[in-house]
This record gives C-alpha cells, structure tokens and sequence, in this order.
C-alpha cells in the first residue's frame, strides 16, 4: 500500500529540486574559444556561417554560443567567444559562395582560454560585377534574418508571411506558433496549394495588405490572373497540375526551377529541368527563379513541424543592375528574364552583350551566330559549360578547354531554335547543383506556336476537362493558345453545355 505523499515529504522534494543543478549550471562551458574570422587581403572581420560538431560527429547546437542556429549551422559575428564543454571539436567555417570554406578542429580543456584567427580567401566579388543575390523563399525572425544575410552574402530575403488553401488565408504564426513574424513590417509573402497546384503571391506594392490576398476556392487560374494584375507577383511549382491553365490566362510571372520546399534529390531535379524546358518549347517565356525554403515548415503539417534545414541563400537567384536592398527592382529584373538561378557555381553570362532574357531577331531559315561571353568561378567542381536550345544541348566545352581559350566559347550557330541558355553542372551525385541562366529569345519573322510535349500535352487536356465546366475563361485562354491539343476537349465541353 502506497503512503500518501505528506507536506513535510513534499518540503524536501522541492527543496532537492531547487538546491540541484539547474539548466544555467548544466550549460556552463569548461573553457572558451575565441574564433575570429576576417578576410585575407583587408583583415577586415566578417560575419560566418558556421558548422560545429564534437568528437563523435554531433552537431553542437547553437543555444549558448552562435545566433539564428537551424538544423548543423549558426552564424557567427566576426569575433565570437565560444564557451564549450570540454573535448574535441571540428568545425567548417563558410563566409559564404564567394569565399572558400575553411574546415579545422581544436580541443577544449578545463579553464581553457584559447584563440583562433582564420583567413577568408575571396576566389570572386559579384557586387563589383553589378551582380546582387535574393533569396525569395524562407521563413525566418526578422534578428535571425539579418545576420544571415550579411554572412551569406545576400542583398534581400522574402519571408513567407501567410499560408494558403482552397479554405482561405492564415498567418504563418497563428498557423504554427510562430511569434517571430509579430512585430515584422516586411511586405506579404503567401504559399498557396490546392489540387491545381502550388504558387507562391509576393505583395511588391506596399500597399497590398493580407486582406488583398485572392480568394482562391474556386476558379483558380482566372483569380490567379486577377490577382497579378492588381499587383501581385506570383510564382508556380513546375508541378502544378494547371500550370499551363495558369499560363494561358497570363497568371505567372515565373516559375521555381531550384525549389527550396521540393525534394532535393538529383533525379527530382532532373524531372524539373525536363519540365521547364518542355514549357519553354510550349511557348511560354517565363524566366525561372531560386529560393532556399530555408525555415520553412511543409504546408501539409497542421501543426508546428520540423522545418527545412537548408542555410538561407543555399539556392538563390543571381540578377545585375538591381539596387542591393530594393525587392521593387529585384521583381522587374525578374520581369525582363535578367536571372542567373544557382545553389553553387558563380556563372555571369552575356549573349552578344545581353543579359538573360534579350532577344534576337532573324529570318526563320537564316542560322543566327551568337557570341557568348561569361565569367565563372566555383568552390564545387565542374567538368562541361553546356548550352541548351529548345531542350537540346547543343554546345558542350570542357572548363579546361574554356580556361585555356581565355575564358572564351566557340560561336553559338541558332539554326530553327527560337530560345537557347546556358547552365554549369556540377559532379555532385545527391543533388541537381547547377548554375542556370534565364534563356534568351529568338525571334523569328513567321513565328510559330509552341509545340507541347506529350506530358505537358496530356497534363493540360485533363486540367481543360476540369476547368471547362468551373473555370471557362481559362479554358477558353488554353484553347487559343494550345488549340490542337484542345480539340477533344473542346467538344466534350460543347457537349456538356
């Protein structure tokens, strides 16, 4: 038989839980690391990402020692105490893409006071090039945002603000718990995903309130479309169901090649490239974009959920001539196709003198003859520079054959391709990591229709069954666009009117 727990047990319980170690002593560190990092050539110290793990390979987590700590990193001003348990430590330093990493070790004893500089190489300066990164994809605290971006080296970042569905609309913090949002005056950034697809709505104009959001229950691709006319800038998954639908009615303004929030592995990368050429054979010019998912949690957990662990920046979009702080003109660079797309090597190509996005005028059966310039610097190893033209490679040059050249490429002939880009791979096996350029157009004077592959072909004529009966107008737009592809449909909507 159990005794009843007295007052006079129960004094001594809490007596023994108040006089024990609490959480402050169980951290308190047995020495200190004073690490500093600077740059090589102005000494100047420089915030860092950094990844830190004990003799056994497990990350140390943040909490007493680094800021805006996610999943293996945290980030460190350039002069940081370090106060840690005693034992061995590795650690990989990454001032960001444009400097090469620096991995080491040390050890931490009982009273240790210790110190350790470490110099950054820069191997490349894309500002003074005129070059500016944005990550439009991520969900991190305005504090922990802003030292991110100095350490990864990012002009701008766009946080998801609201989350979305056919239900309607909801703030990410009442939706996971996430105060961090609360007192963040930074414009409206929505995720939406119904069954015709996932989208991402960014509010440019700040007079766009999350009042403003669509209603999306119903007609999707026509308020979509309504939607970017009163001046949202939106962006689709290359596997929304309606993506064409969406592109018939003019709803897009770009479309996620490197997508932070979908599988990361190489053959679901591949499948993307595939899809994105397919729909620029299709006909319809828009310009890809990149973004890290970093913090994001996935939109099918109703509640509070592990979050992508990727650094802020690991996928970014590259574009020139845009101020470094100015998202307004971050989006018309976007609009012109002015995009480089990378989540590793640094590529900075022109086509005859134009950014990505120019266009080229010819006779449709005149070849055109473009000469390619680009810069290109890498910590990851690259074999080939590749150009591809309406899905086909068409140009393969060893990066030892283009260094030898002087950093040159053969002319490009443009035979009956009317758009062509160029891209650098790299030899990583678990994931697609590339450098992509926004294609460049070519014009010809007897244009023709873009020809649909036959999955995008099949994609579209199932998503026109569904929208002839609750969304005509975007059948309607899909059937003058793609007409030959409609013609089945057209005559099953005929006949269920």
């Amino acid at each position: 038989m159990k005794r009843p727990l007295s007052l006079r047990n129960l004094a001594v319980l809490v007596l023994a839980v108040t006089l024990g170690p609490g959480p402050a002593a169980a951290r308190r560190p047995d020495g200190v690391l004073t690490l500093e990092v600077v740059d090589s050539v102005t000494s100047e110290p420089l915030p860092v990402r950094i990844e830190l793990r004990d003799a056994r390979g497990r990350t140390v987590r943040s909490r007493d020692w680094g800021q805006a700590g996610l999943g293996d990193h945290a980030y460190l001003e350039g002069r940081t105490e370090l106060g840690l348990r005693r034992g061995a430590y590795r650690f990989l330093v990454d001032p960001g893409p444009e400097y090469r990493t620096q991995a080491g070790h040390f050890e931490i004893d009982r009273y240790a006071d210790d110190s350790e500089r470490i110099e950054a190489r820069r191997f490349a300066n894309l500002a003074e090039e005129g070059w500016v990164a944005f990550d439009p994809q991520c969900q991190r605290a305005p504090a922990d945002r802003a030292i991110a971006l100095r350490a990864e080296r990012l002009s701008d970042a766009s946080c998801l603000t609201h989350w979305g569905g056919p239900e309607g609309w909801q703030a990410v913090d009442d939706r996971l718990g996430d105060k961090s949002r609360s007192n963040d005056t930074a414009p409206i950034v929505a995720w939406w995903h119904g069954p015709e697809g996932t989208c991402w709505l960014y509010a440019v104009d700040q007079a766009l309130t999350a009042d403003d959001l669509p209603n999306l229950s119903q007609q999707v691709a026509t308020r979509l479309a309504a939607a970017r006319q009163s001046g949202w800038r939106i962006v689709a998954t290359l596997d929304s169901s309606d993506l064409l639908l969406w592109a018939a009615v003019e709803a897009l303004d770009a479309v996620w090649l490197l997508d932070g929030t979908a599988s990361a592995d190489n053959q679901a990368g591949q499948d993307r490239l595939r899809t994105y050429y397919d729909l620029l054979n299709a006909g319809v010019p828009l310009p890809p974009l990149a973004g890290s998912g970093s913090g994001i949690a996935p939109l099918t957990n109703k509640k509070k959920a592990a979050r992508i662990e990727r650094p802020l920046g690991d996928q970014r979009t590259w574009t020139r001539g845009a101020p470094a702080d100015d998202l307004a003109d971050f989006w018309t660079a976007v609009e012109l196709g002015q995009v480089v797309v990378s989540n590793g090597p640094l590529l900075r190509p022109t086509a005859e003198g134009l950014q990505p996005g120019g266009s080229f005028e010819t006779a449709p059966d005149r070849p055109l003859e473009v000469l390619i310039g680009l810069n290109l610097a890498t910590r990851e190893t690259v074999d080939y520079l590749e150009v591809v033209a309406d899905g086909e490679m068409v140009m393969t040059v060893r990066l030892a054959e283009w260094s030898a050249a002087g950093g040159k490429l053969p002319p490009l002939e443009i035979s009956k391709h009317r758009w062509f880009a160029i891209r650098a791979i790299t030899t990583a096996e678990d994931r697609l990591q590339l450098a992509h350029s926004g294609p460049w157009y070519v014009e010809r004077a007897a244009p023709g229709r873009g020809q649909l592959s036959e999955p995008l072909r099949e994609q579209l004529q199932e998503a026109a069954r569904r929208a002839s009966g609750n969304d005509p107008a975007a059948f309607r737009a899909a059937q003058v666009r793609w007409p030959e592809a409609l013609t089945d449909s057209a005559a099953g909507a005929q006949a269920n009117d």
